[in-house]
């Protein structure tokens, strides 16, 4: 497949909400529609209700449910950076912005934002300048996560990441994401949940960006062992 028809493909599902599935249908959550979410419900204290839901195959990149710890509690009560979808360019600069800030709650706001609109806005051409800059500052603050929360988010930013701009992804910015959530999935110091979602967002990674079926047995191989 063309990367210019894989573009038309990722927009389509993005704007939709919706990524394709492996059968090649785009499905969502339990079959509910995909409406863009309000800015106001993106919250990364939302519980899990069954374990099960990190093992479901129907589960998309661009749920939140996907991305959820069990039990955390958002450490901030600021209100929204993103207050309406129809300037979501801007809201998206300010929130990657707010990443380098010192504050752990004010980067979590900042991360819930940037995913927001990532999993619901294809974003790749219209972010193309600032598509490393962007990919720097969620691996920083997945590296340098103060809480779990923070983890998390930053994790499937970059899974996102890698869906608005990895068709198009150097070689270099591959290989270095997949090395730097290797390491964080082999981090024994981390919680399990951080672990896991590094193996999600490589996951996502590999299936966008990886260069033939050898480096999906490789990334399998990794997860295996």
């Amino acid at each position: 497949m063309s990367g210019g028809n894989t573009n038309e493909l990722l927009r389509a599902a993005l704007n939709a909400g919706r990524v394709p599935s492996s059968s090649g249908r785009s499905t969502t959550r339990n079959s509910r529609k995909a409406t863009p979410k309000s800015p106001r419900s993106v919250s990364a204290s939302r519980d899990v209700s069954d374990a099960e839901d990190y093992d479901d195959d129907d589960a998309s990149v661009a749920s939140d449910d996907t991305w959820v710890i069990n039990g955390a509690a958002e450490e901030t009560t600021e209100e929204p950076i993103m207050e309406s979808t129809e300037n979501w360019q801007d809201a998206l600069q300010t929130a990657l912005d707010t990443l380098s800030e010192k504050r752990v709650g004010t980067r979590q706001r900042g991360l819930a934002t940037v995913a927001q609109i990532m999993a619901h806005i294809y974003v790749g051409e219209a972010m193309e300048g600032r598509k490393l800059a962007s990919l720097e500052s969620l691996k920083r603050c997945a590296k340098s996560a103060k809480s779990d929360v923070e983890g998390v988010l930053a994790l499937r930013g970059i899974a996102l990441w890698f869906i608005n701009f990895g068709v198009d992804a150097s070689a270099n910015e591959y290989t270095e994401t997949k090395v730097f959530l290797k390491a964080l999935a082999r981090d024994r110091h981390l919680s399990s949940h951080l672990r896991v979602m590094a193996l999600a967002a490589l996951g996502v990674a590999s299936f966008v960006s990886g260069a033939d079926y050898n480096d999906s047995a490789e990334v399998l191989k990794f997860v295996g062992d």
